[in-house]
């Protein structure tokens, strides 16, 4: 079986692009490119450096480059960059990049896989950068690694039989094996060395370390001035113009010097969107169910999704394994549910493709991508018109009409929008909200290279599906603003979502107006002093009466909100870390081309100085306040914390060198990490070998002919 795997291996792979390539190059031994000072870079150079990558490839390398970290991932998506796996890799790395709460933004990793060059040019760089460090693994070295990789990737298989079938099938001596897998893991050791090369101080690993093993626990009250503003009386009209234009140029919660409560009044950007929507409840009253042949059906050609394995003896782990299959009437309503939710699906997208069909009827002659938003809009059909040609075609009720001009945020709150996305490349999600804010006009999100096209104006979108499978939708940007200083302060506009269930003749009236938002915040603003003043009159309450009875008094007293029925309570957290700088800028990193970025790194920088005002009640030499309870005035959300409680665990010298060891390598893998997404860049390794063709007309292979065709594998 193990020499049935490898010939099968080798024969999907074959060498018929290998030998395409060869005949691209009319002169072997012409000079066709420069690297360094006048290194010669030849065709055979490049044919060479294909061959190994193909030898690589035969003998699983990529499979072996997974399993290392990020360096691994990354070198593995350059030299190996298969559309159909890279996409469903990229979800992977970014989680590993979650996880390691490394620096590292979707942008870099996406330029792993916009190569401007030939994958073999990269590879050859690669290896001749590492041979000029004086970095060579010998090939006995590389020969055990081979021997101990090979039976997990090639079902059990010896390293002989590899090399056996190898030579057999496709003419690849050992020694060309071993020369290729020795050259990639000089490559891989070169990358390792340079990007560690960064010595941690002893202060960055007691910070490091601070911040991993110090824990605070707080209890405390928060008094929101927000709850306050009822008795403070409207502002006069000129504080309200003062205020304006003090915090105009500043975005909402972008907390500094200037802007100690983070007010702000700069509009961030924002998209107005037409949609026609099909409501699941609706579609679901024209399909017919399944019926009871499709049900056995299915049944029976899934049958292995529905069976069960069991020791045949409980008691005996060892027993001899049985298996038996669920009977048809224990799975008959999961299978009736799974299809009827397939044939919704299916009638749901239908229904919108033949409204897009109707509404894009004048661009099928000609060339969209060369159109402009103006001219799609000419062109393009009428939404409205289609959602009433094509319900009644279809004899159900499709919703149209536009939105206002909507933030990223008031995407997320929109019941329809939140969680809608777009399936792209291999089914991969992209939500909704970032592919309208890729749009040109705006250029806010970072589409990557699996991900939809960017949208133009008046282009429609989808159908967008939405995870709550209640709702789906055909959308088009009608128009998009990027951020801006308002122009006056009477300036108002509509907010409103999607509304398919709001009442036909009272449409849900959401309007911003900045004088509004202004005139909130300064109330807000006043209404600070008297939470201090309240928080004073809690205290004596809760020494006399109990905290418990005190935040029950002050409910009463104070009525809350609606969305807050308990405006006032005890609230305890335990194991807190405090946030460092670092840690914001890896947030930064990973988050850059999100349309929510703003919104991330605003709340992120707000916790991180409330804890630090936190910590800062605490004398250095103690683990507690010099008294409690004590009084925070938190300026960043407009509140006063009642501090009930209030500790911090330190950590000890005998537990810093402990743990010092552990946290110095952590560092430096953390750090390691983020480089190497610089290091494998491919823009970085053509200026770091000063790479240049020798004539610009000269391109020996297009980046995409380095892949075999997609039905190949």
């Amino acid at each position: 079986m193990a020499v049935v795997v490898i010939v099968l291996m080798v024969g999907f792979v074959g060498g018929s692009y290998i030998q395409q390539f060869a005949r691209r190059s009319s002169r072997p031994g012409e000079t066709i490119a420069y690297c360094g000072v006048k290194n010669k870079i030849t065709h055979n150079d490049l044919l060479q450096a294909q061959q190994e990558l193909e030898t690589l490839k035969l003998i699983r390398a990529e499979a072996v480059l997974g399993t290392q970290d990020l360096r691994g991932l990354l070198l593995g998506e350059l030299i190996f960059p298969e559309r159909g796996s890279s996409a469903e890799m990229v979800g992977h790395i970014q989680e590993i990049i979650r996880r390691g709460d490394y620096g590292i933004s979707r942008k870099q990793i996406d330029d792993i896989y916009r190569q401007k060059l030939p994958t073999g040019v990269y590879w050859l760089l690669l290896e001749k950068e590492a041979q000029q460090a004086g970095f060579r693994i010998p090939k006995e070295e590389s020969g055990k690694v081979l021997a101990m990789t090979t039976p997990k990737f090639f079902n059990g298989a010896s390293y002989q039989q590899l090399v056996a079938s190898l030579m057999q099938r496709q003419g690849i001596s050992e020694d060309e094996i071993l020369t290729a897998f020795s050259n990639l893991l000089a490559v891989m050791q070169y990358s390792r060395v340079t990007c560690a090369n960064e010595n941690l101080t002893s202060n960055q690993i007691m910070q490091t370390v601070g911040l991993d093993e110090e824990k605070m626990v707080v209890d405390f009250v928060r008094f929101g001035s927000a709850t306050f503003v009822k008795n403070i009386a409207e502002p006069a009209p000129q504080q309200i113009e003062e205020q304006f234009n003090k915090y105009k140029i500043f975005f909402t919660g972008e907390v500094n010097d200037l802007n100690p409560y983070g007010f702000g009044y700069k509009l961030p950007a924002m998209v107005q969107l037409e949609y026609l929507a099909v409501k699941f409840a609706d579609v679901e009253k024209i399909i017919t169910a399944p019926s009871n042949q499709e049900l056995e059906d299915y049944y029976h050609r899934n049958i292995e999704d529905y069976t069960m394995s069991y020791h045949s003896d409980p008691n005996d782990p060892n027993s001899p394994v049985i298996k038996k299959a669920r009977s048809f009437g224990e799975v008959a309503g999961i299978i009736t549910r799974m299809l009827t939710r397939e044939k919704l699906t299916a009638k749901a997208e239908d229904i919108l493709h033949q409204a897009k069909d109707l509404i894009e009827a004048n661009l099928q002659t000609v060339e969209v991508d060369k159109l402009t938003g103006e001219q799609l809009k000419q062109l393009s059909g009428d939404y409205g018109t289609a959602a009433k040609q094509i319900g009644e075609k279809n004899k159900i009720k499709i919703y149209s009409g536009k939105t206002g001009l909507l933030t990223a945020a008031d995407m997320q709150t929109d019941e329809c929008l939140r969680m809608a996305y777009i399936s792209s490349f291999k089914t991969n999600p992209v939500p909704l909200t970032t592919v309208v804010f890729a749009a040109d006009e705006l250029d806010v999100s970072e589409l990557g290279p699996f991900d939809p096209p960017k949208p133009k104006l008046y282009e429609d979108i989808g159908p967008v599906q939405n995870m709550s499978k209640k709702v789906m939708l055909l959308v088009r940007v009608i128009e998009a603003k990027k951020p801006s200083v308002p122009e006056a302060i009477d300036l108002t506009f509509s907010m409103a979502g999607i509304q398919i269930n709001s009442d036909v003749n009272k449409p849900e009236q959401k309007i911003y107006s900045v004088r509004e938002n202004v005139t909130d915040d300064l109330k807000n603003l006043g209404a600070m002093d008297i939470a201090k003043a309240k928080v004073r009159e809690f205290i004596d309450l809760a020494q006399k009466q109990g905290w418990a009875s005190a935040t029950a008094e002050f409910n009463k007293l104070y009525p809350p909100k609606a969305d807050e029925p308990n405006a006032f309570k005890l609230q305890s957290l335990t194991d807190v870390q405090k946030l460092s700088k670092a840690m914001l800028s890896a947030l930064a990193a990973q988050n850059a081309g999100d349309p929510m970025y703003r919104t991330i790194l605003y709340q992120a920088k707000q916790q991180y100085l409330l804890l630090e005002q936190l910590y800062s009640l605490i004398p250095s030499d103690s683990n507690v306040p010099a008294e409690l309870p004590v009084v925070l005035d938190f300026k960043p959300n407009l509140s006063v914390y009642c501090i009930k409680d209030l500790s911090v665990k330190r950590i000890n010298t005998s537990e810093y060198e402990h743990v010092k060891a552990q946290t110095a390598l952590r560092e430096d893998l953390a750090q390691s990490q983020v480089m190497a997404a610089v290091f494998f860049n491919p823009e970085n390794i053509a200026k770091r070998m000063n790479f240049r063709w020798t004539k610009k007309e000269i391109i020996p292979i297009a980046p995409e002919d380095t892949l075999p065709p997609e039905g190949d594998f």
